[in-house]
């Protein structure tokens, strides 16, 4: 009996996050990038939005303790290799998150592969954080992070309320790359390993390397003004070794931005699960969402989407499976099904399997397959002759052997 291929474990993925009705960003995003990166999603609601790509215009916040009970129910039973959080709507719903994957995971911290994407603010301007919860974020859910990916603007929000002894960041606005590398070590005080602290909203000119002018930021999508030509810079702060790095890619002037911290955080997640260390997930997680950015479309009148489907190649064959083991030959027979039925319902075969053949039939059919082996014989003995080596001419002239005996069976 064949031994079927084991059963394929895929790498599984969390979001924590609220829903956008527009499919652009929030658990859509995120679980669009998971099934692209090849991993299995799983989804935990805090909230429902109402939302297109003009405004968000109604948000309702899932009862904390449902979402602590969706919580539980795929970490009791599925289980994951990594999470990632996004809108997390209010302070109840954090501390209960909180307290929820410190039952699951009691001797870790921080918690592992746990991705914080701190969002607030939608890219159409909607609030999606409640300003009392802020604290109950740097208190209880912020050291439980492994990387913490705040853009500019949030960043600078966090670190107003952190209360920091002695902080590093004390000028209140990040607007060049020294003042990203001071926040960045201040974050990563309240608690996370890494810090990914994104610049899209701080370009800076190939030129010079000095910062866009944050008044003419706004204009950056529209192609009717001309700029030079911008990069940006995402910065990774490792606090255990004290190492920055930073990665610079272009700045593409587009407004098929909307979801890309949520697809950059459910990337990384992803890279994590899929068992990549923390560096090379985030170049990975950002090559990808650049990717996306740049094959981006417009789904409505507002900001368009990023296009997370980009780098998927159609599988025309399957994985061999419990089911359908040697799926290349399943798809030949499909392909040419009515001729594979001719083939093996021929009344030809239907006479040798029933016994019904005539006997001048078989004779005849005897006869041409004699006629083929010799035929067959001497291309392998042309091939013998022809092989570069004298184990390819051995090959060859064991097959001529094979078909001298079996052409013998025909005559005796």
């Amino acid at each position: 009996m064949a031994t079927l291929h084991p059963p394929i474990t895929p790498f599984k993925t969390l979001t924590i996050a609220g829903s956008d009705s527009g499919g652009g960003a929030g658990i859509q995003a995120d679980l669009k990038t998971f099934t692209s990166l090849e991993t299995y999603g799983t989804s935990v609601l805090t909230s429902v939005t109402s939302q297109n790509t003009l405004k968000v215009d109604g948000i309702h916040a899932i009862p904390a303790d449902f979402v602590a009970q969706q919580l539980d129910a795929v970490l009791s039973d599925i289980g994951t290799h990594s999470i990632k959080t996004g809108m997390l709507c209010n302070a109840e719903i954090i501390a209960v998150i909180a307290k929820t994957l410190r039952k699951h995971y009691p001797d870790s911290l921080p918690i592992p592969n746990l991705v914080v994407d701190p969002v607030m603010i939608a890219s159409s301007g909607a609030t999606l954080l409640d300003t009392s919860a802020i604290e109950t974020l740097i208190q209880e859910f912020l050291p439980l992070c492994f990387i913490l990916t705040p853009n500019v603007p949030e960043a600078e929000y966090i670190l107003s309320k952190a209360k920091l002894e002695n902080p590093h960041f004390v000028n209140g606005k990040i607007d060049s790359l020294e003042q990203m590398k001071l926040a960045a070590q201040d974050l990563a005080r309240l608690g996370s390993s890494i810090v990914l602290l994104k610049g899209g909203h701080l370009p800076f000119y190939k030129s010079n390397g000095k910062a866009l002018p944050q008044e003419l930021f706004n204009s950056v999508d529209d192609l009717s003004v001309e700029m030079e030509e911008l990069e940006l810079v995402d910065l990774i702060w490792e606090a255990k070794t004290g190492v920055f790095t930073e990665l610079r890619k272009d700045f593409l002037r587009t407004s098929s931005t909307h979801g890309t911290g949520c697809t950059l955080s459910a990337a990384i997640a992803a890279h994590l699960a899929r068992g990549c260390g923390a560096i090379d997930a985030i170049i990975n997680a950002g090559n990808y969402t650049q990717s996306a950015i740049r094959e981006g479309f417009n789904i409505g009148q507002g900001k368009g989407c990023l296009n997370h489907y980009h780098h998927i190649v159609p599988r025309c064959i399957g994985r061999p499976t419990r089911h359908n083991p040697h799926p290349l030959t399943s798809y030949l027979l499909k392909a040419c099904a009515d001729d594979w039925n001719k083939y093996t319902h021929h009344a030809f075969v239907q006479g040798i399997a029933d016994g019904t053949l005539p006997k001048e039939s078989f004779i005849h059919y005897m006869k041409q397959d004699y006629l083929f082996l010799q035929t067959y014989a001497r291309a392998h003995g042309l091939g013998a002759f022809k092989a570069k080596t004298m184990d390819e001419s051995k090959a060859f002239a064991d097959i001529v052997v094979h078909i001298a005996h079996e052409s013998q069976l025909h005559i005796d």
